[in-house]
């Protein structure tokens, strides 16, 4: 990689850092051509060198904007697919978590390994089966601080998630996999009620169908 590009890529991250909240997608938008591998290698590099110099709470105010980064970009529908919504989403999450981790900030990291859950599973790089592994990997971790009693919304959301990915897992038995699945949706239903989350209910039990259907049909 050229110096000119690494320094419009440096420039990028430089115009995000410093954006008022809500500008970050026009600034994308207008950046379409730097929403590639390079901005994810770049972005990573800089995050460790950064991060390792400046003081505990100014690294804290950065891994707050990489996890908003993770989120933009995740939900961002322009640029490179591949590597626009899971490359630099995943890369930016990851670099959070030097910060915010579970001793110190048990819910942050939780939301974050949410987020990476999801990202994991709609993931178009790497082995599938390795992708939805790590997707239901980082769901686990985010059930260790999200309980039913303390965050009841995020645990729902999780275990959502959690069904989603075992569903669809390759790897083990898919009859396991299946009542796993099954499991985790009828958990998430306890919390996203008809009355309380009508479309969240609606879709959760549209996959809790197709789960029985493809259990039904073993």
């Amino acid at each position: 990689m050229d110096e000119n590009r690494s320094q419009a890529y440096l420039e990028l991250i430089q115009s995000l850092l410093n954006s008022p909240s809500g500008e970050e997608a026009q600034i994308l938008q207008a950046n379409l051509d730097k929403l590639d591998d390079g901005l994810t290698q770049i972005l990573q590099a800089w995050a460790i060198q950064t991060l390792a110099k400046v003081e505990p709470e100014q690294a804290q105010s950065i891994a707050t904007i990489l996890f908003r980064f993770g989120n933009l970009i995740g939900q961002f529908t322009l640029g490179n697919r591949a590597s626009n919504l899971e490359e630099d989403a995943i890369a930016s999450y990851k670099n959070a978590l030097q910060i915010y981790t579970s001793e110190a900030f048990p819910f942050e990291w939780a939301t974050i390994q949410n987020n990476l859950a999801i990202a994991y599973h709609e993931r178009i790089r790497g082995e599938k089966a390795d992708n939805l592994e790590d997707a239901i990997a980082s769901c686990q971790n985010a059930l260790e601080i999200y309980t039913r009693e303390a965050f009841p919304f995020e645990w729902a959301a999780a275990q959502n998630n959690l069904a989603n990915a075992y569903r669809n897992r390759i790897r083990g038995e898919k009859a396991d996999n299946l009542e796993d699945a099954i499991a985790s949706y009828q958990n998430a239903l306890q919390i996203y009620t008809r009355e309380a989350f009508p479309f969240q209910w609606a879709t959760i039990q549209n996959n809790l169908a197709t789960a029985y259907r493809e259990r039904n049909q073993r």
